[in-house]
């Protein structure tokens, strides 16, 4: 694990480091503790916590390292020394210092995947110490869940199936570094007739080929530049420079490099193979001064790769990005529709899994497109963002949602939870509650029957902005829905001071969850930590009855999925509140 070119991306494993540190010394009464690095061979001591006399400090020399190893070789077991004086022949003299050599030593490894060495949770004293088993159980339930959360941030910002950095990381790696002005370049790579390997091998082999070309391409990279997996059979190479003018000319000696690694034959199934590649290359901030920009040029500069027979590499050029045009189109005909009234509202139901009784809905907005029909909010919502159309877009939502229950409340309706989204743009509108609470005014509508749904990624970008604004709103009475929950790995600091009720889990550890070993204990995890914290869990994208079972069982409070009902429009959902109501009250009688 690549710790020391990782960590600016795993502020939440920092700070559970740090609170670990700070715990230990009110457990176990020995001066330091420390977690130490194993990245590829580098070590250093990543966090560290003096309670009296400063025997070591962030970033410095790992002491006992010769123990360190002997920790290691033990497995998950813990290695306590009582007395270093009398286990002299395990500490390297040259490494340790005399000052520790009558004290104590206890320590555990620190596991990525329960198989790649991670480093070493520690403790020393210059004193003698006799441990207890208690000491020990705690050291180890420590060094467990400092592997649990090391192995949680890796599967956040790794492919697991190559080993690679994931799309995630690459667009936080980028949306970092922009910021900082250096240039960059952007390798977009992507394997000629891939779908011919899984047609032909096997998806099995596919993968073994999609590893195999990682590897290659991995090797392939200078130290300071990493690979990603971006999409299927799609890698993106980031290579970073002090000068532009010098990064313009390395780039293309690294791609040719590259294809050459990538055309080497192999033996597949007995078989010789030669894979070919296509490379599109964009430059920072030449061809593009956003994260979404440059990775789009990226991408399009391929098709003048492909315009050439493939196996080579194309540098973007602004005049062959014809979904410019599209896009533009797309904005003009959001601009009409929004005055033209052909937006709609869908209302997808939410389910108390232990009563089975409706309790909300999530609105949902629809673009009936005079030519297209229903456009899903995929193909619209990044426009409307960019264009500042989202503003006026969001609103209309908002108003049309206060609409609707102020006609159900007429109707005397029970009430239940309507969730609205809010998008980026729209929670930094520094007018958005003033609007949001005229509205609420106007239609004279009980505040604590709506929800507002954001996602982490976007409260964790401003802190400080983040808490006011949605102060302003909970004060108000207000829900507050973290959507999309489990993709940013929230610290629990965060969550404590956030005024939210509800962690919406996202959709992508809930499909295949019936089949998937790794979703079930992060999805058991987030349950148990909202129930610590008091907060509602609603489970997205529930498709299957296994997946309902599975919920049911780690006790999660609300599902919403087709596995209860698609999103339902507008003129309908009266008419499904009534069928709830009637089949509700239909099992009451039994």
């Amino acid at each position: 694990m690549e710790y020391e070119q990782d960590h600016k991306y795993m502020e939440k494993l920092d700070q559970i480091m740090d609170d670990i540190v700070k715990l230990l010394p009110n457990l176990i009464p020995l001066n330091t503790f420390f977690v130490a690095s194993n990245d590829g061979g580098t070590e250093f001591i990543i966090k560290a916590f003096n309670r009296h006399k400063e025997l070591v400090a962030d970033q410095g020399e790992v002491p006992y390292k010769e123990i360190r190893q002997l920790v290691v070789e033990q497995g998950g077991e813990p290695v306590a020394i009582d007395n270093l004086s009398e286990s002299s022949s395990l500490i390297n003299q040259g490494q340790a210092s005399s000052q520790f050599e009558d004290g104590a030593f206890i320590g555990v490894p620190i596991w990525v995947n329960k198989t790649e060495l991670f480093g070493t949770l520690c403790a020393i004293d210059e004193q003698p110490y006799s441990f207890s088993d208690n000491d020990i159980r705690l050291l180890k339930t420590f060094g467990n869940l400092l592997s649990q959360a090391v192995t949680l941030e890796d599967r956040m910002i790794r492919d697991p199936m190559t080993g690679l950095y994931n799309r995630q990381f690459v667009q936080t790696f980028l949306d970092t570094h922009l910021q900082e002005g250096h240039p960059i370049a952007l390798l977009f790579i992507e394997f000629n007739r891939f779908k011919r390997i899984n047609e032909v091998f096997g998806h099995l082999k596919g993968d073994q080929v999609l590893k195999m070309m990682a590897n290659r391409v991995k090797d392939g990279m200078d130290s300071e530049d990493f690979v990603a997996r971006f999409t299927g059979d799609k890698f993106i190479v980031v290579i970073k420079g002090t000068e532009a003018r010098v990064l313009s000319k390395e780039v293309p000696r690294i791609g040719n490099h590259l294809l050459k690694l990538i055309r080497e034959p192999f033996r597949l199934d007995h078989q010789e193979i030669q894979m070919q590649a296509n490379i599109g290359i964009a430059f920072y901030p030449e061809d593009g001064s956003t994260v979404d920009s440059l990775l789009k040029n990226a991408e399009s500069s391929l098709d003048l790769v492909r315009d050439q027979g493939g196996d080579t590499l194309s540098y973007f050029q602004p005049f062959v990005i014809s979904s410019l045009f599209s896009e533009l189109k797309t904005e003009n005909e959001l601009r009409l529709s929004i005055n033209q009234g052909d937006f709609k509202l869908f209302f997808q139901p939410q389910i108390d899994l232990m009563t089975r009784k409706l309790v909300g809905f999530e609105a949902l907005v629809r673009w009936h497109h005079p030519k297209r029909g229903i456009v899903l909010p995929n193909d619209f919502i990044s426009i409307a963002e960019a264009s500042g159309i989202i503003f006026s877009l969001g609103e209309w939502v908002f108003k049309k949602v206060c609409e609707v229950k102020q006609h159900w409340d007429r109707l005397k309706y029970p009430p239940v939870k309507l969730g609205v989204n809010l998008s980026p743009r729209q929670f930094q509108d520094p007018h958005l509650f003033n609007r949001f609470k005229k509205v609420i005014d106007d239609y004279q509508v009980d505040p604590s029957h709506l929800s507002l749904e954001i996602t982490e990624s976007l409260v964790m970008k401003d802190m400080e902005q983040s808490m006011s604004l949605l102060n302003q709103f909970k004060d108000m009475g207000f829900g507050i829905s973290i959507d999309d929950f489990g993709k940013g790995y929230s610290s629990l600091a965060y969550l404590r001071a956030l005024p939210i009720d509800t962690l919406k889990i996202d959709r992508e550890f809930v499909v295949g969850l019936e089949e998937s070993e790794d979703a079930k204990p992060i999805i058991k995890a987030i349950i148990g930590m909202a129930n610590a914290l008091d907060l509602k869990i609603i489970a997205e994208g529930i498709e299957k009855a296994d997946q309902d079972r599975l919920l049911v069982d780690y006790g999660c409070h609300w599902g919403q999925g087709y596995y209860y009902s698609k999103p339902i429009p507008e003129e309908n959902i009266l008419a499904y509140f009534d069928q709830q109501l009637h089949k509700e009250k239909q099992e009451g009688e039994r």
